[in-house]
């Protein structure tokens, strides 16, 4: 638990704050999302859950006085994954992968100017943007 030394310049203590214990477990079944939940030991997930408050227990420690609130669960949703545990980004571009990409690339509605020197103007020669201003 975190000492209190200092709050604002003046002495602190822990007063409202609160340790979170939790026990117990849904009572849904679910697929493990990714498959073979072994493989992933370790990794972080997101999950909602519904938590019943059961118990406040007082605590003296070297530190102090602490509170904990321990929280039942009752029921919760499929876990969303989050991050792997080896700090790799699953859904990271490897830039190997980039070279392999089409040519010309995705713009959507977007069409860049050509790139042909030969080009008329108002066919997208380069350095033809249009008419020039006039006074």
């Amino acid at each position: 638990m975190a000492v209190v030394k200092k709050h604002n310049g003046e002495g602190g203590t822990t007063e409202g704050m609160f340790l979170h214990r939790y026990s117990g477990g849904g009572t849904s079944q679910f697929e493990f999302p990714g498959g073979d939940p072994h493989d992933y030991i370790g990794d972080t997930f997101a999950m909602t859950v519904s938590v019943e408050l059961a118990a406040v227990v007082a605590d003296r420690i070297s530190e102090g006085p602490r509170e904990i609130l321990k929280f039942k669960v009752i029921d919760s949703a499929p876990p969303k994954f989050v991050a792997k545990a080896n700090g790799e980004d699953p859904d990271q571009t490897s830039i190997d992968e980039l070279d392999d990409a089409p040519a010309g690339g995705n713009y959507g509605d977007y069409e860049p100017p050509s790139d042909d020197p030969d080009a008329a103007p108002g066919e997208d020669a380069p350095g033809e943007f249009g008419p020039p201003f006039s006074a």
